[in-house]
This record gives C-alpha cells, sequence and structure tokens, in this order.
C-alpha cells in the first residue's frame, strides 16, 4: 500500500510537470482571465455555502485576429529603445494595455467545471449554475458552466489538497530550477563570447589596451523602462529620442491639408481646459505660422495658458499626435473647414449667424460639423427644420467661393480671430490678473480706470460693472445666480453700492441673505473663492452686454 501511495504521488508530479509545459504555450492574458474567472467564482460559492469544499476550473478559448496558427510565440528579442512607427499590435491579446473587461468581448468560448459536495440539491445546483452564468457574465449558448459532485469527507479533503500543494510546490521549484539553469546557461555562454573577444583583440594588439565591453541589450532585457506608467505600459526613456519621433510625426500632420479641422480643434480646446501644459509642448513644437494659425482659431481664454506656460515633449505628447494622425480625413475645401471652425468657435451666437445665412447654406455648413455639435446648433437656429441633419441620404449644396467668404466675413463680425498681440498683452498681465482674482471692489474699480484699452476687460470682466448696471441687465444677470452665490459675492462690499441687488431680494430671500451673510462674518471666506464667484457673475453680464450690442449693430445694418 505504501509503495502504491508513492507511485501515485510520483504520476501526479509528472502530470503537472506535463500541464506547466502545456500551460505555457497558452497567452499569459488568457491564464489571466481565467484565473479571474476563477476567483470570482470561488467569492461567489464561498459567500453562498460558507465552510463547504469546492473545485473550480475555467477553460479560455480565445478569439484571435491571427490568421493560421493561435498558438501564443512570445517574443525574445529586446530592443534599446521604443520606435512607434515598428511596434503593430495586431491583436488585442497582444496588447499590454488591453483590461480584462475589454478582453472578455474576444472570447470564442468559455468553460467553468465545479466539482460540488453530494450533499447539495438539486435546486441549489441550479441556483449555483444561474448565479455563475449571471456573476461571471457568460454568454449561454456559446460558455458553459459543468457541476460535478463529489463524495467528500474530511480524511480524503486533508489527503487531496495535501496532495495538490505537494505537487504544486515541485511544479514550482521545478520551474525554478529550470529557469536557473538557463539563465546561467546563458550567463556562461555570454562571458565566454566576451573571453574569445578580448582574446583575440589582445592577439591582434597586444600593446594597446583593451577597452571594456558592453551589452546594452542584456542589461534591458529583463527590466523594461516605465516612466510615468503602471506595469505593462511601454514608455520611452530616451528624451532625445522621444522627440524625434514627435518631430517625425509631426511633420506629417502639418503637411495635412486637413490640419486643423473642426476634430482637431475640439481634441486641442479640450486639452487647453484639462492639460494646458500639454497643449503648450505639443503648440510649441509646430512652426511659428501653424502657431498663430491655430491660435487664431482658438476660442477660449485658456489657450493664453498653454502658449504662456508650455510643458516640455513627453510620451503624452506621442500618445496626442498618434491620436490625431489616427483618422484623418480628406479634404480639399480649406476655407470651408475654416467657416466650420468659426462657427464652432462662435458658441452660443453660432446659431444667430445661421438664420442670417440662407438656409441651404446653413445646412451645408453643419453638414460638415459632428453631429454632437451640428444638431444642438441646428435644432436652436432652425427648431422645425433641423430633423434633416439626421437623415443620411440628405444631399447638400455645393458652396461657393462667394458664399463662402460672405459666411466667414459675418462670423467674423461676431467674433473676430485672436491676434498674437493679445498673446503678449495676456503674458505681459498675467501678474495682474493673479492680483485681481483677490482684490477688492474699489481696487479693481482703480485698476480698470487707470488701465487703458479694453483687453483687460476681454480677459477678465470686472465685477464692479455689474454693480454699476441698470435695472433691466442687473435683474437678468440677478436671476442666473443663487442667494448663497449672491452673499459670498457681496461680502465686505459697502451698503450703498450692493443697495440696487438687495433690492431685488424678496422677503424670503433678504432673510436668507442676511443668515448667510451673518456665516460669513463668522467664518471668514477665501479670497479666492469671493473673487471666483465675482468673476463668474462679471462673466455672466460681459456676455449679455456683448449680445446686446452685436443684436443692435446686427438690426442697423438690416436697416440700413
Amino acid at each position: 500500500m505504501k509503495n502504491m501511495r508513492v507511485l501515485i504521488y510520483f504520476i501526479g508530479i509528472l502530470f503537472s510537470v506535463t500541464l506547466v509545459a502545456q500551460e505555457s504555450s497558452r497567452h499569459p492574458r488568457v491564464l489571466e482571465l481565467e484565473d479571474y474567472y476563477k476567483d470570482k467564482a470561488n467569492r461567489i460559492l464561498s459567500n453562498r455555502f460558507k465552510e463547504m469544499p469546492f473545485l473550480i476550473t475555467v477553460r479560455i478559448d480565445p478569439l484571435r485576429r491571427t490568421s493560421g496558427n493561435d498558438e501564443y510565440r512570445p517574443k525574445n528579442e529586446t530592443l534599446p529603445f521604443f520606435d512607434l512607427e515598428y511596434e503593430n499590435i495586431k491583436d488585442e491579446w497582444d496588447d499590454p494595455t488591453a483590461s480584462l473587461y475589454s478582453l472578455t468581448n474576444r472570447i470564442r468560448s468559455a468553460t467553468v467545471n465545479v466539482i460540488i459536495p453530494e450533499s447539495i440539491s438539486e435546486g441549489e445546483s441550479a441556483e449555483i449554475r444561474e448565479a455563475l452564468i449571471q456573476d461571471l457574465r457568460l454568454i449561454p449558448g456559446r460558455d458553459r458552466v459543468q457541476l460535478s459532485r463529489r463524495r467528500w469527507g474530511s480524511q480524503i479533503d486533508l489527503e487531496i489538497y495535501g496532495m495538490i500543494i505537494g505537487i504544486t510546490i515541485m511544479a514550482f521549484l521545478f520551474g525554478l530550477f529550470l529557469i536557473q539553469r538557463l539563465s546561467i546557461g546563458k550567463l556562461v555562454k555570454a562571458l565566454s563570447i566576451i573571453q574569445d573577444q578580448v582574446k583575440s583583440q589582445s592577439d591582434k594588439s597586444p600593446s594597446a589596451p583593451v577597452a571594456p565591453m558592453t551589452m546594452p541589450q542584456a542589461q534591458t532585457a529583463n527590466t523594461p523602462t516605465h516612466t510615468g506608467a503602471g506595469m505593462g505600459d511601454i514608455r520611452l526613456s530616451d528624451n532625445h529620442k522621444t522627440r524625434e519621433i514627435f518631430r517625425q510625426r509631426l511633420s506629417d500632420l502639418v503637411v495635412s491639408e486637413s490640419f486643423p479641422n473642426i476634430e482637431d480643434m475640439q481634441t486641442l480646446e479640450e486639452l487647453a481646459t484639462e492639460n494646458p501644459k500639454l497643449l503648450g509642448a505639443f503648440l510649441n513644437e509646430l512652426p511659428l505660422g501653424d502657431q498663430r494659425r491655430i491660435f487664431s482659431l482658438s476660442s477660449g481664454q485658456e489657450w493664453f495658458s498653454a502658449y504662456a506656460d508650455p510643458g516640455s515633449v513627453d510620451y503624452q505628447t506621442l500618445d496626442l499626435i498618434e491620436s490625431l494622425l489616427r483618422h484623418r480625413p480628406e479634404t480639399n475645401n480649406r476655407k470651408l473647414q475654416d467657416l466650420v471652425i468659426q462657427v464652432w468657435r462662435l458658441g452660443d451666437q453660432s446659431a444667430q449667424l445661421l438664420r442670417d445665412l440662407d438656409q441651404d447654406v446653413a445646412f451645408s455648413i453643419l453638414s460638415e460639423m459632428p453631429k454632437s455639435l451640428s444638431v444642438p446648433i441646428g435644432r436652436s437656429a432652425f427648431p422645425g427644420a433641423w430633423g434633416a441633419l439626421l437623415d443620411p441620404n440628405k444631399t447638400y449644396k455645393q458652396l461657393t467661393e462667394k458664399e463662402l467668404d460672405e459666411a466667414m466675413e459675418k462670423g467674423l463680425k461676431l467674433k473676430p480671430k485672436n491676434s498674437m498681440k493679445e498673446l503678449k498683452d495676456y503674458i505681459r498681465d498675467r501678474d495682474l490678473l493673479r492680483f485681481l482674482k483677490k482684490a477688492t471692489v474699489a481696487e479693481e474699480r482703480e485698476i480698470y480706470t487707470a488701465a487703458k484699452g479694453a483687453f483687460l476687460e476681454y480677459l477678465r470682466p470686472p465685477f464692479f460693472r455689474v454693480l454699476d448696471a441698470d435695472a433691466m441687465n442687473l435683474y437678468l444677470v440677478f436671476v442666473s445666480f443663487t442667494v448663497d452665490d449672491w452673499a459670498l459675492a457681496l461680502f465686505n462690499i459697502p451698503k450703498d453700492e450692493r443697495q440696487a441687488i438687495e433690492s431685488l431680494f424678496s422677503e424670503k430671500q433678504r432673510f436668507l441673505f442676511l443668515e448667510k451673510m451673518k456665516q460669513l462674518d463668522e467664518s471668514r471666506p477665501n479670497e479666492s473663492a469671493i473673487g471666483a464667484i465675482r468673476e463668474r457673475i462679471a462673466e455672466v453680464y460681459f456676455e449679455m452686454v456683448r449680445r446686446e450690442e452685436l443684436a443692435g449693430e446686427s438690426a442697423n445694418e438690416k436697416a440700413a
């Protein structure tokens, strides 16, 4: 009996080594997904049936894009640097950045085998199968959950677990032994090659000093560099090489006639708000003429910070340039693209421009815009006819040069292009703008009165203009903010200056306003918070007055 048990253990060890050899040929991301399913199924069953043994195995058949042979073959070569032009991931399973959730969509079939105790009833078995299908998000018909029963006793359980642990330990030690043998063999071979090279050089020139040999590939073969990213990401550590690759890709983008289009400007506009340093690093590498052209087409003040304080080229700029190059639409009408960008720059005023144009011309312009922009603008400009934008069979007229020039002229009257002089003025006045964020109303009034030109008011509309507004405009601004907002904005302002606004409060609002002012007196709010709400209110008032002025100019032109 003892000899039989030794024979069984020996056969088990050989079987485990065979399984390890087979599994090594399978893709590691497949094994990782199988382990994820196994752990999740184990948690489900452990929570449902506490202190009961289960044995779970998962087998996944991946859906590969590679034709012919789906066997995973790991790459043994390691380049000294990473070049985007030579890296081509053809399959999602080979992408180290792909999440396990995304890989679940690349499964041909999945089989979950669960061995359960014999004491579990048929109803509980059906409940287990249903729970695993739902919680593991398996697809009936494609994936299978197989349940089998075993009579497990405490004595047998200990033997099984002991055998599994023993086999696992032996397999692990055997794997370490193989890895050690292979590593030592490679090291000895490399040292022998170096020794032969040194010996041959010394034989040829015995009087010359021998230069030390270096092995750059051996140094980096097992230690990939990660800069600013998690495990599995591949990032460039050579700043010179990063800049070289970026400039190569940038030259491909600049020569494209479609750059910049409306999608490019939307992407850059989003960066101007979220990461102005990254946008500045990208813009700073462009030729001077392209820098000026893109700045003239920008829509918001966030771009000033990107141009004034750019970052440096790194892997994020490489990701940005690749995203811009990924889908380049073909276009041969630069004027039409510039007109579409101008309509986007107008923001809320875009509907006003389109209503002033012939409807066929307006719809031709909207058809060139992404649906996320054209549909909201079309609904505002043409409430009863905008549905034509969703008709895939609708054809639009080809705009002439004259129609494009006239539409652009009207758009520039509503919002002129930005000039480099404005950027220089912003750089000059940056310190003053920081001071105004915490300045009192009296200090703000003195600075704007002494400043010459309207550019400072464009960069930061002053709050004291709201206090001096006429009754109608003041009321329109008043209803756009809450009582708490007004209490914070009017904090520490003399009563005579805020009397016009307080007169607009109802009795209930006045009571809430006074209570909020008492709380602010006790807590002493942050000066930056006060400056922020005052800037928001001033921007709303400034935009409202500007719309009134433009509407008056348009009415005068029509009357003339």
